[in-house]
């Protein structure tokens, strides 16, 4: 990944042969392809619950964005919050730390966190880490927010 002032890069090797360009295999493998790599974080209140809904990716250069977004719910009075990861396509480390950093701030305040999840990628990543004994995880929003 690379950062630049408009956002955030995923930078991908190229493979293949190029004899028809000229171009040397070697030539063609340091070629890379640039792409956007967004973290899509929607807010919308569900009775007395804050759901944030997340798609893409949660790594070292997008979870700062989730914890943040947590922070900014909580601040802004939201006790109860409902983290719905079924547009993640992964997680890692970091991510999880964004959770059980909403957890323990929402829980400092007398709130709770939920979380929503049937991607059995993050499941299971959510039980090698011993998480999912702690995080309160549902498999749809409505069950979360009941």
């Amino acid at each position: 990944m690379i950062g630049s002032s408009e956002g955030r890069y995923r930078v991908i090797r190229s493979s293949g042969v190029a004899a028809s360009t000229g171009h040397s295999r070697a030539a063609v493998a340091s070629e890379k392809e640039v792409r956007p790599v967004d973290l899509e974080l929607d807010a919308k209140p569900v009775g007395a619950w804050m759901v944030l809904t997340v798609g893409g990716e949660v790594d070292l250069n997008t979870a700062p964005q989730l914890k943040e977004r947590i922070n900014a719910l909580i601040a802004d009075g939201h006790a109860h919050i409902a983290v719905d990861l079924e547009g993640v396509g992964f997680m890692d480390s970091t991510g999880l730390s964004a959770l059980v950093s909403g957890l323990m701030r929402t829980g400092d305040g007398g709130g709770e966190m939920a979380v929503v999840c049937t991607q059995p990628h993050i499941l299971r990543l959510l039980a090698l880490t011993g998480l999912d004994h702690v995080l309160n995880v549902h498999s749809t929003v409505a069950e979360a927010v009941a």
